[in-house]
């Protein structure tokens, strides 16, 4: 059985808590490129201690999930570039932007903000664009919208954003940013199943969501944030990597404590995934014992998707 090394934590076989090749490095390591920020640093394993802890993580994603009507799938794609357009002259805190499309006649937009104002902003630059999706969905359209952040940004949304009955899911402090995007195409994986905790077992599964971030620690190369945000007794895990890759080793990372957040679900776990079409084929194709247990919802990324 393998475990983690305690100098480098990458996986390893054999005896102690050290791995082999960190013996053979001695007590102060080597002097090497971080594969994160590019460097150079002395110590031990791929990755630096700075990028191996992230930064906290307070960014505000907003994702309402549109419904399209039968037939009406090629006229509502054809609002996307008035919303990109729109979007380069939006707020300088926006994160990411970019649309989704699944084979089912859902559409997922993934916008992210530094903060609640720039959100609340955003929507003033797209309104134009809005009324037009609006007019496309009809009577017959639906739209559900899922806002996750910090406690003290979603108080700053839940008055403005009630006409449209969102879910909002506040964040916990733990929370952290690894590798931020740079401006450019966005081809980001996210990842974000929920968990329907029976009332008398949340406090349990508050425990697992500990156990999570500390088993997380071996993914970091290819992981840009990870995080949690709870609404009552339901948990919802916010989680982006540069890759499928990135996401199946951090599935191995945790694979014990997914085990058991997954049986301790009520009506088992509901995952929305988004990237770019090779990445979920990637994922599909997965043998993966946890990704199978799973109701997996995938969306194709839009190619004008980009980070800001």
């Amino acid at each position: 059985m393998s475990k983690q090394c305690v100098k480098c934590n990458e996986p390893f076989k054999g005896f102690g808590d050290t791995c082999s090749r960190c013996r053979r490095m001695g007590k102060s390591g080597t002097f090497r490129e971080c594969e994160v920020c590019g460097t150079y640093v002395a110590g031990f394993g791929a990755i630096c201690d700075s990028c191996a802890k992230g930064e906290p993580d307070n960014h505000v994603c907003v994702m309402p999930v549109y419904t399209v009507p039968e037939g009406k799938m090629a006229d509502f794609k054809a609002t996307f570039p008035a919303f990109y357009s729109a979007v380069q002259k939006g707020p300088k805190e926006s994160l990411y932007f970019g649309w989704a499309v699944s084979d089912d006649n859902q559409v997922i937009c993934r916008q992210a903000f530094t903060t609640a104002k720039a959100l609340l902003g955003q929507l003033h630059e797209v309104g134009v664009a809005l009324e037009v999706c609006r007019t496309v969905l009809g009577e017959e359209g639906r739209v559900d919208i899922t806002v996750s952040g910090p406690a003290s940004e979603l108080a700053q949304l839940r008055t403005h954003l009630a006409v449209l009955s969102p879910t909002f899911y506040e964040l916990d402090p733990g929370s952290r940013w690894y590798n931020r995007g740079a401006a450019g195409p966005d081809t980001h994986l996210q990842v974000s199943p929920t968990y329907k905790i029976a009332s008398g077992k949340v406090d349990n599964f508050v425990g697992l969501v500990d156990k999570f971030y500390q088993s997380s620690k071996t993914s970091t190369k290819e992981r840009l944030y990870y995080g949690w945000a709870r609404d009552g007794d339901t948990f919802y895990c916010r989680q982006g990597f540069k890759s499928a890759e990135g996401y199946l080793a951090h599935l191995q990372d945790v694979k014990d404590v997914q085990k058991q957040a997954i049986d301790m679900s009520t009506n088992g776990v509901e995952v929305t995934i988004l990237g770019p079409q090779e990445e979920i084929e990637k994922l599909k194709a997965s043998s993966d014992e946890a990704l199978k247990r799973m109701t997996c919802h995938f969306f194709e990324l839009d190619q004008g998707s980009v980070w800001l």
